[in-house]
């Protein structure tokens, strides 16, 4: 789990709903941190109000977006309405369905919703989730897979709760692609070091752990920002280096207690 109790602060509705929490799934975190049940409920009517919000976007995309086909934006509602349950039947006491009941601005796509739900379990194409280019989105836009760009990916290229995904996993990808090569690097320098190197060569091999380390330091700036070092924890680092790295950009404190 990225999300850590001690950061909750920094949160927006938006941190919980990327990492794939609903208002009718938050109290399993709720329960995890041991909120108060005032805090809980204000966890729940925030998430409600931003699913509102992300299904008002879906469907004025679906009518109008140029990003993806029509398609593309019904799966994305269905299968949230598949994947938290909002699709409970019909009856006497319930004369629409839950996720009507809950999201009446998808009225609007009632019987396109309905013709999809019927098919859904049989129908193996899935419109959501495209094949995406994220190179340009990590080298030319400095986005990254963390917390501090999801939002800003999910708007500004219309996607999908499952697309969002998929380009998170992939930015964060190339950065451990980066990461990797650059650690090689400094292990070998390091290792050159060891090996008895004479004066001038200790020292270029000094200034160049120190550049790999700076490199590793502006891409995590770059690409993370400031605010959520639980992002990077669980990447592999040699402790000593991750330790120097994280101090350096979010305090001697960034490590949460578990």
């Amino acid at each position: 789990m990225i999300l850590k109790k001690e950061n909750r602060s920094n949160y927006t509705p938006f941190h919980y709903w990327a990492e794939g929490y609903r208002h009718n799934t938050i109290h399993t975190l709720a329960g995890d941190w041991e909120l108060s049940l005032k805090e809980n409920q204000k966890l729940i009517s925030d998430l409600a109000t931003l699913e509102t919000k992300i299904f008002d976007f879906w469907v004025n995309c679906y009518y109008e977006s140029e990003a993806n086909l029509p398609e593309y934006y019904l799966d994305a509602i269905v299968r949230e309405i598949v994947r938290f349950d909002y699709q409970s039947p019909y009856s006497y006491d319930q004369p629409a369905p839950t996720y009507a009941i809950y999201f009446p601005n998808l009225r609007c796509l009632g019987k396109e919703i309905e013709e999809k739900l019927d098919t859904w379990d049989n129908d193996t194409k899935r419109h959501d989730l495209e094949d995406y280019d994220t190179d340009y989105l990590y080298q030319d836009d400095g986005f990254g897979g963390g917390l501090e760009d999801a939002e800003e990916l999910f708007y500004r290229y219309q996607l999908s709760y499952e697309q969002l995904y998929a380009v998170r996993n992939n930015l964060t990808e190339a950065f451990l692609n980066f990461l990797e090569e650059t650690l090689e690097e400094l292990n070998d320098e390091t290792e050159f070091l060891n090996n008895e190197a004479d004066d001038d060569e200790a020292r270029s091999a000094r200034e160049n752990i120190g550049e790999y380390k700076n490199q590793i330091e502006q891409e995590i700036l770059k690409h993370y920002g400031t605010d959520f070092p639980e992002d990077l924890e669980t990447f592999d680092m040699p402790d000593d280096i991750r330790n120097e790295i994280m101090s350096h950009i979010y305090g001697e404190n960034w490590r949460y207690e578990e």
